[in-house]
């Protein structure tokens, strides 16, 4: 790099005559022929190696041309859009005679300075056209302050590095910088650098319990974040969500292992960070991963042998009891009454398959010989059944004990063994209740019927399947609130540590 013609050059570029128009237009003339290629070949020797090269450039377009040229010259993209209006489109030839651009190369868009709606449309057209790059530039240094503003924004919401081209001595009387003076500076948008605006967007979603959304934007905040502490943070708020997202939908295997990855990190980062996010729920989550564990090596014994086993242990079945529970009340909340109301009515059918196995009843293939001790017991047993299918169904009743018990007459033969899930001063009309409170699944659009249940509808089931939970939690000595608590999902925002 010559400093010293540089400095020659803007000394006799600095004392030429200016008085009419014509020295004017050669001094101009003598500063784009002397002075631009040294300043360019300064500037890019500063900057080729501080900087990454983009694919895709963007760039608004003022009265000087200089600035657009530097960075052009030096980040080199192979695509670029100029935006342009009446007053600048000059400006663009002007450039075009330093940069040496294809006409495939580049696109220009004419845009109104003061309209940033339709710089903002402009810069999404042209960035869905290039097919959503992640390696894009935008240089807001030319235009009016509104001009470079409003293309900023732009930028900074398609996640690109943002430019512009400053210098460190501005020559006001030559409305120039100083030659040799520019500099390259890159801003950092806030979005990339804290991810506080989609974070908050991650946590809506979450309140709203659209786990995957909320895992997305999770996961891109890992990618985009430079700080390796926000870095981690958004990592582990990843896996935990991630962790939350399959046990919603069931799937047990996956979120055991996302949820243990979780707690990995934390107690790593709690080493470096006393106050590291979630570290105040850890045993919390540890709970929570112990309960997917059972959940999900009951899956693996039900794919090989029968429920029966399962069903016998009231600490293996109690984890997936309150999943559905809780996945009701999630669906519930996000206005899903259908979906609700088939996670309660599978409750109320685990609460049936429960109490029927401690009298060694397996619903699936019911061996009454082996259950009751002699004929006349059976016999009885039987009588009751039938008298009770009398009652509820009214006349044209099968009078055979079942191969394969659904949920009715599940609770009709709890009913005959007088079980204490069934209140005893009206068990007649305990089962009519339940039978009248079913049918509402039945008209469910997912199940038999053709219509979606209105939230009047599905609260009443609610609360009808809630009670009859409440008094099996009880009478099979079962702290409800403490596995309500136990397997809530956690928001961020409930910990003491969250930033």
């Amino acid at each position: 790099m010559n400093t010293r013609e540089i400095q020659q050059k803007t000394s006799i570029w600095m004392s030429m005559e200016r008085a009419t128009k014509e020295q004017r237009d050669r001094a101009e003339k003598y500063y784009e022929k002397e002075l631009m290629p040294l300043i360019i070949e300064s500037f890019i020797n500063r900057g080729k190696n501080i900087i990454n090269k983009p694919e895709y450039m963007i760039l608004s377009v003022g009265t000087s041309y200089e600035p657009l040229v530097l960075s052009l010259k030096l980040l080199n993209p192979n695509k670029v859009l100029f935006l342009y209006t009446e007053k600048t489109e000059e400006k663009i030839d002007k450039i075009l005679e330093f940069v040496n651009l294809k006409a495939s190369q580049f696109n220009k868009e004419k845009v109104e300075e003061t309209n940033s709606l339709i710089i903002y449309q402009k810069i999404k057209k042209v960035y869905l056209e290039w097919g959503k790059p992640e390696k894009i530039y935008v240089d807001f240094t030319g235009g009016t302050k509104a001009m470079s503003a409003a293309t900023a924004m732009a930028g900074a919401m398609l996640g690109a590095q943002l430019i512009y081209i400053g210098n460190k001595e501005y020559l006001k009387d030559f409305r120039k910088p100083y030659p040799g003076t520019e500099f390259l500076e890159k801003v950092q948008n806030p979005y990339n650098v804290f991810g506080d605006i989609e974070e908050e967007r991650a946590n809506d979603l979450l309140n709203q319990h659209d786990y995957v959304g909320a895992r997305k934007i999770f996961e891109s905040l890992v990618d985009k974040v430079p700080d390796p502490n926000k870095k981690e943070y958004f990592y582990v708020l990843y896996l935990i969500t991630s962790a939350y997202e399959y046990w919603d939908s069931l799937e047990f295997n996956k979120a055991l292992l996302n949820m243990n990855k979780a707690i990995e990190e934390i107690e790593k980062y709690s080493l470096l960070n006393s106050k590291f996010i979630m570290l105040d729920k850890l045993e919390l989550l540890r709970k929570q991963s112990e309960f997917l564990e059972i959940m999900t090596n009951n899956t693996k014994k039900i794919r090989k042998n029968n429920p029966m086993a399962i069903l016998l242990k009231i600490e293996e079945i109690l984890p997936l009891m309150f999943t559905v529970y809780h996945n009701a009340k999630r669906r519930s909340e996000q206005e899903k009454y259908d979906m609700a109301s088939l996670l309660l009515y599978r409750l109320l059918e685990m609460i049936m398959q429960r109490r029927l196995v401690t009298y060694e009843i397996d619903v699936s293939r019911p061996i009454y010989n082996k259950i009751f001790k002699n004929r006349n017991e059976l016999n009885i047993f039987k009588n009751k059944v039938i008298e009770y299918r009398k009652k509820v169904y009214g006349k044209n009743i099968n009078i055979n004990l079942p191969n394969n018990i659904t949920l009715m007459e599940g609770y009709i033969q709890l009913a005959a063994l007088k079980d204490k899930l069934i209140y005893e001063t009206d068990k007649i009309k305990f089962l009519k209740s339940i039978f009248n409170k079913i049918k509402i699944r039945n008209y469910n659009i997912f199940a038999h019927g053709f219509y979606s249940l209105t939230q009047e509808e599905y609260k009443d089931f609610e609360n009808f399947v809630l009670n009859i939970f409440e008094h099996f939690c009880k009478i099979e000595g079962v702290d409800k609130k403490k596995y309500e608590y136990y397997m809530k999902f956690i928001h961020p925002k409930e910990s003491k540590y969250y930033q």
